[in-house]
Protein backbone atom coordinates (compact mmCIF):
# COMPACT_ATOMS: atom_id res chain seq x y z
CA UNK A 1 0.00 0.00 0.00
CA UNK A 2 1.45 3.65 -0.64
CA UNK A 3 2.42 5.00 2.24
CA UNK A 4 1.58 8.80 3.15
CA UNK A 5 4.81 10.10 3.92
CA UNK A 6 6.13 9.02 0.34
CA UNK A 7 3.48 10.54 -1.89
CA UNK A 8 5.34 12.44 -4.62
CA UNK A 9 2.42 14.06 -6.76
CA UNK A 10 -1.47 14.94 -6.57
CA UNK A 11 -2.45 11.88 -9.16
CA UNK A 12 -0.42 9.87 -6.71
CA UNK A 13 -2.56 11.23 -3.48
CA UNK A 14 -5.56 10.15 -5.52
CA UNK A 15 -4.45 6.65 -6.22
CA UNK A 16 -3.84 6.07 -2.34
CA UNK A 17 -7.15 7.20 -1.20
CA UNK A 18 -8.96 4.51 -3.50
CA UNK A 19 -6.48 2.09 -2.67
CA UNK A 20 -7.18 2.61 1.32
CA UNK A 21 -11.10 2.58 0.63
CA UNK A 22 -10.67 -0.46 -1.58
CA UNK A 23 -8.82 -2.08 1.04
CA UNK A 24 -11.36 -1.48 3.66
CA UNK A 25 -14.03 -2.73 0.90
CA UNK A 26 -12.86 -5.84 0.88
CA UNK A 27 -12.14 -5.82 4.75
CA UNK A 28 -15.39 -5.07 5.38
CA UNK A 29 -17.02 -7.86 3.06
CA UNK A 30 -14.53 -10.55 4.16
CA UNK A 31 -16.47 -13.64 6.12
CA UNK A 32 -19.87 -12.53 6.16
CA UNK A 33 -22.43 -14.58 4.99
CA UNK A 34 -25.02 -13.84 2.33
CA UNK A 35 -27.26 -12.86 4.83
CA UNK A 36 -25.12 -10.40 6.15
CA UNK A 37 -24.41 -9.27 3.12
CA UNK A 38 -28.21 -8.57 1.98
CA UNK A 39 -29.59 -7.63 5.24
CA UNK A 40 -30.71 -3.75 4.96
CA UNK A 41 -30.85 -2.39 8.62
CA UNK A 42 -34.55 -1.32 9.82
CA UNK A 43 -34.51 2.60 8.77
CA UNK A 44 -35.59 4.58 5.80
CA UNK A 45 -33.82 3.93 2.38
CA UNK A 46 -31.09 2.21 4.37
CA UNK A 47 -29.46 -0.22 1.92
CA UNK A 48 -27.37 -3.40 2.37
CA UNK A 49 -23.76 -4.43 2.30
CA UNK A 50 -23.73 -5.75 -1.67
CA UNK A 51 -25.54 -2.67 -2.52
CA UNK A 52 -23.14 -0.13 -0.97
CA UNK A 53 -20.50 -1.91 -2.61
CA UNK A 54 -21.34 -2.41 -5.59
CA UNK A 55 -22.31 1.21 -5.45
CA UNK A 56 -19.43 2.62 -4.50
CA UNK A 57 -17.70 1.08 -7.03
CA UNK A 58 -20.05 2.40 -9.96
CA UNK A 59 -19.33 5.72 -8.06
CA UNK A 60 -15.53 5.15 -8.62
CA UNK A 61 -15.70 3.67 -12.10
CA UNK A 62 -17.78 6.03 -13.19
CA UNK A 63 -15.46 9.37 -11.90
CA UNK A 64 -12.17 8.25 -12.04
CA UNK A 65 -11.90 5.85 -15.46
CA UNK A 66 -15.28 7.16 -17.01
CA UNK A 67 -15.10 11.15 -16.60
CA UNK A 68 -11.40 11.83 -15.00
CA UNK A 69 -9.93 9.86 -17.60
CA UNK A 70 -12.42 9.68 -20.00
CA UNK A 71 -12.72 5.92 -20.76
CA UNK A 72 -15.94 4.10 -21.82
CA UNK A 73 -18.93 4.79 -19.04
CA UNK A 74 -21.88 2.36 -19.16
CA UNK A 75 -22.93 2.34 -15.55
CA UNK A 76 -26.16 1.42 -14.27
CA UNK A 77 -26.41 3.77 -11.36
CA UNK A 78 -30.28 2.35 -10.56
CA UNK A 79 -29.22 -1.14 -10.80
CA UNK A 80 -26.86 -0.69 -8.26
CA UNK A 81 -29.61 -0.47 -5.36
CA UNK A 82 -31.31 -3.33 -6.33
CA UNK A 83 -28.03 -5.78 -6.59
CA UNK A 84 -27.48 -8.53 -4.51
CA UNK A 85 -24.55 -10.74 -3.53
CA UNK A 86 -23.82 -13.92 -2.21
CA UNK A 87 -20.26 -14.43 -2.13
CA UNK A 88 -18.04 -11.84 -0.08
CA UNK A 89 -15.33 -13.67 -2.57
CA UNK A 90 -16.65 -12.20 -5.70
CA UNK A 91 -16.90 -8.52 -4.11
CA UNK A 92 -13.76 -8.82 -3.48
CA UNK A 93 -12.23 -9.66 -7.00
CA UNK A 94 -14.03 -6.86 -8.09
CA UNK A 95 -12.59 -4.29 -5.77
CA UNK A 96 -9.15 -5.83 -6.52
CA UNK A 97 -9.73 -5.79 -10.35
CA UNK A 98 -11.14 -2.13 -9.97
CA UNK A 99 -8.11 -0.69 -8.16
CA UNK A 100 -6.04 -2.25 -11.36
CA UNK A 101 -7.80 -0.85 -13.47
CA UNK A 102 -7.84 2.66 -11.67
CA UNK A 103 -3.92 2.42 -11.22
CA UNK A 104 -3.33 2.02 -14.93
CA UNK A 105 -5.65 4.78 -16.11
CA UNK A 106 -3.98 7.62 -13.52
CA UNK A 107 -0.84 6.43 -14.76
CA UNK A 108 -1.80 7.81 -18.29
CA UNK A 109 -3.53 11.22 -16.96
CA UNK A 110 -1.31 14.10 -17.46
CA UNK A 111 -1.20 16.09 -14.39
CA UNK A 112 -1.53 18.84 -16.24
CA UNK A 113 -5.18 18.11 -17.40
CA UNK A 114 -6.51 17.81 -14.29
CA UNK A 115 -7.77 21.45 -14.33
CA UNK A 116 -9.63 20.85 -17.74
CA UNK A 117 -13.02 21.69 -17.89
CA UNK A 118 -15.87 18.79 -19.09
CA UNK A 119 -19.22 17.42 -18.87
CA UNK A 120 -20.15 14.83 -15.68
CA UNK A 121 -23.53 12.85 -16.81
CA UNK A 122 -25.14 14.24 -13.57
CA UNK A 123 -23.28 17.37 -12.04
CA UNK A 124 -23.31 18.77 -15.14
CA UNK A 125 -20.14 21.45 -15.92
CA UNK A 126 -16.95 19.89 -13.97
CA UNK A 127 -12.69 19.15 -14.07
CA UNK A 128 -11.06 16.31 -13.68
CA UNK A 129 -9.73 16.88 -10.19
CA UNK A 130 -13.09 17.58 -9.59
CA UNK A 131 -14.24 14.46 -11.04
CA UNK A 132 -11.29 12.87 -8.91
CA UNK A 133 -12.16 14.35 -5.35
CA UNK A 134 -16.03 13.39 -5.61
CA UNK A 135 -14.87 9.84 -6.21
CA UNK A 136 -12.12 9.92 -2.87
CA UNK A 137 -14.68 11.32 -0.49
CA UNK A 138 -18.15 9.61 -1.97
CA UNK A 139 -16.18 6.32 -1.48
CA UNK A 140 -15.00 6.85 1.82
CA UNK A 141 -18.39 7.87 3.32
CA UNK A 142 -20.26 4.58 1.83
CA UNK A 143 -17.63 2.94 3.23
CA UNK A 144 -18.27 3.48 6.62
CA UNK A 145 -21.96 3.51 5.92
CA UNK A 146 -20.66 -0.45 4.78
CA UNK A 147 -18.71 -0.82 8.49
CA UNK A 148 -21.62 0.07 10.24
CA UNK A 149 -23.72 -1.76 8.24
CA UNK A 150 -21.58 -4.67 8.61
CA UNK A 151 -21.19 -4.09 12.71
CA UNK A 152 -24.97 -4.33 12.57
CA UNK A 153 -25.64 -7.08 10.80
CA UNK A 154 -23.41 -9.38 12.93
CA UNK A 155 -25.26 -8.34 15.84
CA UNK A 156 -28.36 -8.74 14.51
CA UNK A 157 -27.40 -12.11 12.55
CA UNK A 158 -25.58 -14.45 13.96
CA UNK A 159 -24.96 -17.93 12.84
CA UNK A 160 -28.09 -17.79 10.99
CA UNK A 161 -30.28 -16.67 13.48
CA UNK A 162 -31.50 -13.19 14.81
CA UNK A 163 -30.54 -11.88 18.62
CA UNK A 164 -32.92 -10.71 21.12
CA UNK A 165 -33.96 -7.62 20.44
CA UNK A 166 -36.54 -6.96 23.38
CA UNK A 167 -38.99 -8.73 25.24
CA UNK A 168 -42.44 -10.03 23.86
CA UNK A 169 -44.27 -11.05 27.09
CA UNK A 170 -44.14 -12.59 30.37
CA UNK A 171 -46.16 -15.30 31.67
CA UNK A 172 -47.70 -16.24 34.92
CA UNK A 173 -48.94 -19.42 36.25
CA UNK A 174 -52.63 -20.17 37.82
CA UNK A 175 -53.97 -23.04 38.77
CA UNK A 176 -56.73 -23.95 35.52
CA UNK A 177 -59.85 -23.96 38.18
CA UNK A 178 -59.48 -20.26 39.13
CA UNK A 179 -58.96 -18.59 35.88
CA UNK A 180 -62.06 -16.25 36.25
CA UNK A 181 -60.11 -15.38 39.86
CA UNK A 182 -56.90 -14.09 37.92
CA UNK A 183 -59.57 -12.20 35.25
CA UNK A 184 -60.75 -10.33 38.27
CA UNK A 185 -57.46 -9.42 39.46
CA UNK A 186 -55.33 -8.61 36.32
CA UNK A 187 -57.87 -7.07 34.84
CA UNK A 188 -60.52 -5.33 37.52
CA UNK A 189 -58.41 -4.88 40.25
CA UNK A 190 -54.74 -4.18 38.00
CA UNK A 191 -56.78 -2.30 34.88
CA UNK A 192 -55.09 -4.24 32.21
CA UNK A 193 -56.70 -4.46 29.33
CA UNK A 194 -57.34 -8.19 28.03
CA UNK A 195 -56.77 -8.64 24.54
CA UNK A 196 -57.96 -11.80 21.78
CA UNK A 197 -56.30 -14.67 22.64
CA UNK A 198 -56.12 -17.57 19.65
CA UNK A 199 -58.00 -20.61 20.27
CA UNK A 200 -55.52 -22.96 18.46
CA UNK A 201 -52.52 -24.39 19.01
CA UNK A 202 -52.50 -24.11 22.85
CA UNK A 203 -52.92 -26.48 25.08
CA UNK A 204 -54.68 -24.77 28.53
CA UNK A 205 -56.58 -21.86 28.60
CA UNK A 206 -55.46 -18.71 30.01
CA UNK A 207 -55.88 -14.77 29.26
CA UNK A 208 -53.59 -12.58 27.42
CA UNK A 209 -53.14 -8.37 28.71
CA UNK A 210 -52.04 -5.83 26.52
CA UNK A 211 -48.75 -3.69 28.44
CA UNK A 212 -47.91 -1.32 25.61
CA UNK A 213 -45.18 -3.03 23.26
CA UNK A 214 -45.37 -6.41 25.17
CA UNK A 215 -47.84 -8.55 26.96
CA UNK A 216 -48.59 -10.34 29.90
CA UNK A 217 -50.02 -14.10 29.48
CA UNK A 218 -52.13 -15.61 31.91
CA UNK A 219 -51.26 -19.68 31.68
CA UNK A 220 -53.26 -22.23 33.45
CA UNK A 221 -52.32 -25.44 34.41
CA UNK A 222 -53.99 -27.97 36.72
CA UNK A 223 -50.74 -28.91 38.46
CA UNK A 224 -49.40 -25.02 39.22
CA UNK A 225 -46.71 -24.08 41.43
CA UNK A 226 -48.25 -23.02 44.90
CA UNK A 227 -44.62 -21.82 46.34
CA UNK A 228 -44.53 -17.81 46.48
CA UNK A 229 -41.11 -17.74 44.34
CA UNK A 230 -38.96 -14.56 43.02
CA UNK A 231 -39.40 -14.77 39.80
CA UNK A 232 -41.28 -12.21 38.66
CA UNK A 233 -42.46 -9.51 35.67
CA UNK A 234 -42.25 -5.70 36.23
CA UNK A 235 -44.51 -2.85 35.40
CA UNK A 236 -44.35 0.68 34.76
CA UNK A 237 -47.08 2.67 36.44
CA UNK A 238 -47.41 6.82 37.13
CA UNK A 239 -47.84 6.60 41.03
CA UNK A 240 -46.86 4.15 43.26
CA UNK A 241 -48.44 5.91 46.48
CA UNK A 242 -51.86 5.88 44.53
CA UNK A 243 -51.46 2.02 43.26
CA UNK A 244 -50.26 0.71 46.93
CA UNK A 245 -53.42 2.39 48.28
CA UNK A 246 -55.94 0.90 45.47
CA UNK A 247 -54.42 -2.68 46.40
CA UNK A 248 -54.60 -2.43 50.04
CA UNK A 249 -58.33 -1.39 49.79
CA UNK A 250 -58.75 -4.57 47.49
CA UNK A 251 -57.18 -6.35 50.02
CA UNK A 252 -54.05 -7.04 48.31
CA UNK A 253 -50.71 -7.25 50.63
CA UNK A 254 -48.09 -4.35 49.23
CA UNK A 255 -44.47 -5.64 50.38
CA UNK A 256 -42.01 -2.64 50.46
CA UNK A 257 -38.90 -2.06 48.49
CA UNK A 258 -36.15 0.49 48.42
CA UNK A 259 -35.53 2.62 45.33
CA UNK A 260 -33.70 1.39 43.08
CA UNK A 261 -31.68 3.65 40.30
CA UNK A 262 -34.08 6.38 40.81
CA UNK A 263 -36.98 3.88 40.39
CA UNK A 264 -39.72 4.34 42.96
CA UNK A 265 -41.36 0.81 43.64
CA UNK A 266 -42.39 -2.13 45.62
CA UNK A 267 -43.78 -5.81 44.96
CA UNK A 268 -47.15 -7.89 45.66
CA UNK A 269 -48.86 -11.13 44.94
CA UNK A 270 -51.53 -12.34 43.05
CA UNK A 271 -53.77 -14.44 44.38
CA UNK A 272 -52.38 -17.20 43.26
CA UNK A 273 -48.55 -16.38 44.70
CA UNK A 274 -46.91 -14.96 41.31
CA UNK A 275 -44.73 -12.46 42.49
CA UNK A 276 -45.02 -8.81 40.85
CA UNK A 277 -42.86 -5.63 40.79
CA UNK A 278 -44.23 -2.06 40.09
CA UNK A 279 -42.11 0.76 39.74
CA UNK A 280 -42.09 4.19 38.00
CA UNK A 281 -39.45 5.68 35.71
CA UNK A 282 -36.59 7.65 36.97
CA UNK A 283 -37.58 11.31 37.24
CA UNK A 284 -37.53 13.67 34.19
CA UNK A 285 -37.72 9.83 31.59
CA UNK A 286 -40.55 9.19 29.42
CA UNK A 287 -41.93 5.96 28.30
Amino acid sequence: MIDVFDVKSELEGFLMAYQVSLARLRACVEGLTPEQLNWRPPASDANSIAVLANHTMGNLRQNVLGVACGLPDDRDRDAEFVSRADDPAALIRQAQELYGEIEAALADLPQAKLDERLEHPHRGPTTRRQALLVAARHSVEHIGQMELTRDLARRRILDGGATVQRLHHAAVIVPTDRLAEARRFYGDVLGLRETERPDVDLDSPGAWYGLGETELHIQCRDDAPVDESDRHPAFIIGDVALLKDHLREQGVEVLEAPTLMGRERFFSRDPFGNRLEFMTLPEGNAE
